[in-house]
Parts: C-alpha cells; structure tokens; sequence
C-alpha cells in the first residue's frame, strides 16, 4: 500500500509550479527592468525584482522534493511521467494544427518528442529520475561524513565553473541533469541525516529563506542600477543564494503538518502546468501578459496577471484529469511493477 502523500510538501510543489509561472510572466514576459526604467519607476522595477527573487527558487525546490521523498525506478512511474508529458506535448500541438495556429510538419513533431533542443526541464529530469536508484544506494551504503564532503566538493565545483564562470557549458546555469543530481543528493542528505543546521524551527527556515530572497533582489537592483550585465548571474539556478534559500523553504514546509485530499489531488496534476504552459507561453501568453502590462498599471496590472495565471493553472489541471482517466483506465494496467 501507497503511503499517503504528505499534504505540506505537495502544498509546496503547488506553490512552486505558481512559482515558475510568476518568473515566466514577470522577466520571462515583461523582461528585466533596465537602469532608466528603475530610475523613472522605482516602485514598480523594485516590486517587480522582489516578486522575481522569492519566486526564482521554484525549480530547485520542485527537483529538491523528488529528493525529499526519493525516487524508485519503476515502469510504472517512468511511463506515467512519460505519459503525461506526450498527452501534452502532442493534444496541444494537434488542437493547435487543426485551429490553423500551426503546420503540421516534422519540426513540430520533432518538438513534442524533444527532440530538438526543447522542454529542457523534462530532459534533466529525466536524467536525474534515471540516475536516482544509484544515489539513493550512495546515501544508503556511505557514511554520513563521506556524503557531506561529497556534496561540499559537488557545490564547490559547480559555483566556480557553473556560477562564478561559464567553465563547464554542461552545468549551463543549473539548467541541466547534472545540477538536478545535485540537488537531490543535497536533499536525501538532508532528509536521511538530518545535519543540525537544518533541524531548526520553522521560523528559522523561513527567516533563512526570506534573506537570501531578498540579498538576491538587492543585488540585481544594485547591478541594474549600476547598469552592470552581472545581475543575470543571480538569476541562475546555481546561485548560492537561491540554493539556499530553495533548501530552507522546503525544511520549512517540512516542519508543518497536515492532510487534505483537495491540496493532494491538485499536486497530481500539478505538472500538467508545466507542460501545458511549455506549449503555448511563447505564441499565446506571453504577448498576452505584455498586452497587460501595456494597458493597465500597479495594482491593476498585478491583479490581471494573477488572474490569468490562475486560470491558466485551473484549465491545466482540469484537462489533466482527462489524461489521468485514460492513464488509470487503459495504460497503467499494461505495468506489472
């Protein structure tokens, strides 16, 4: 028998898919505010980068809770996930060719198998799900001081060749397997050990998190003031800062408790956002969101945005319940694990 899902953590995996909707609609949409925008709308440049920097650590913290809970390499599971994301990839590109928003050629094929150089996301992920078993066996069998110098070593290596430089172009910013593999050793660490840095209170967590927050949104609004091109190398997902504060929001949630079957069923689904979201940002949000923020101001245009991104979040979960009847009904019976 399943255990049941812990309902705090699925809350957060929630909470980081909004998360990475906010990054795409805010500098993905709207892009970074530039010297003479944050001169002339400080207000509305320094909210903006604040909503940025708290939001930017929902990657990492959706990989770190594969690693929070561990990853079994299974047929089943495997095929779900790959299930999920060719329901997607292929229904969306099929609407959209039969309303005449696209061709129907071997590009757009090549697209939804990624094949091409695309859905970079599901890529790590899928390199990180293959690789789980054997880091999982690593946590099991080593002791807890060789895995603690093997994950300083990991951190070390990446900040100096994948933040603090371009050195090795395989990191590519934390947008890669291999940082995914990072952060899930990081968090099976964290979870089987329980070091004493991480077995504070809540309070502390979440303290530790809104600094690094919001040293991040300093930092870019000191460098975009400056005018200065470094402040992208805080947006990366291998900045100390956002790994930190990913770890310690995800011990936060960690430390609180409860059940509630709606947050769960909703955390099922919630990748189907991602996927959804991969499909039509570019052609359809995006020019959507920037109509937005050419029209309304403040408060307005926040409420607007937020209002789609709802929406958009609903309509996404909704069609996934189709592919989870299909995936219960007529595939997973065809699994045997």
């Amino acid at each position: 028998m399943k255990p049941a899902r812990l309902s705090n953590i699925e809350l957060l995996r929630i909470i980081a898919m909004f998360g990475v909707l906010i990054c795409h609609s805010d500098f993905g949409a709207l892009q970074v505010p530039s010297q003479s925008e944050l001169n002339a709308s400080p207000i509305y440049c320094v909210s903006r980068i604040l909503i940025e920097s708290f939001a930017l650590v929902s990657v990492n913290v959706f990989v770190l809770i594969s690693g929070w809970f561990g990853i079994s390499f299974r047929g089943r599971s495997l095929g779900n996930l790959l299930f999920q994301t060719f329901f997607f990839f292929f229904g969306i590109y099929a609407v959209l060719v039969l309303l005449g928003e696209q061709e129907f050629n071997a590009n757009g094929i090549y697209r939804c198998l990624m094949l091409s150089e695309n859905a970079w996301f599901i890529k790590a992920y899928l390199g990180m799900y293959i690789l789980a078993p054997a880091i999982n066996e690593m946590i099991k069998h080593l002791t807890a001081k060789q895995i603690k110098a093997i994950i300083i070593t990991f951190f070390v290596f990446q900040t100096i060749y994948g933040w603090i430089s371009d050195g090795a172009g395989y990191i590519n910013k934390g947008y890669s397997a291999f940082s995914f593999i990072g952060l899930y050793m990081l968090a099976r660490y964290v979870r089987v050990y329980r070091p004493r840095i991480f077995t504070k209170t809540a309070k502390f967590d979440i303290f530790i998190y809104t600094i690094c927050s919001l040293l991040t949104a300093a930092v870019i609004i000191l460098l975009v003031w400056r005018d200065s091109f470094l402040w992208y190398r805080f947006m990366d997902y291998t900045s100390p800062l956002t790994i930190v504060a990913s770890v310690f929001l995800l011990l936060a949630v960690s430390k609180w408790s409860f059940q509630s079957k709606f947050v769960n069923s909703i955390a099922v689904s919630c990748f189907a956002v991602y996927l959804m979201h991969f499909m039509i940002f570019p052609t359809y949000m995006r020019p959507t969101i920037q109509w937005i923020a050419g029209h309304y101001n403040g408060i307005s245009m926040f409420a607007f945005i937020s209002l789609l991104l709802l929406s958009f979040f609903v309509v996404a979960i909704s069609v996934d319940r189709v592919r989870l009847l299909i995936w219960k009904r007529l595939i997973s019976p065809l699994f045997h694990d």
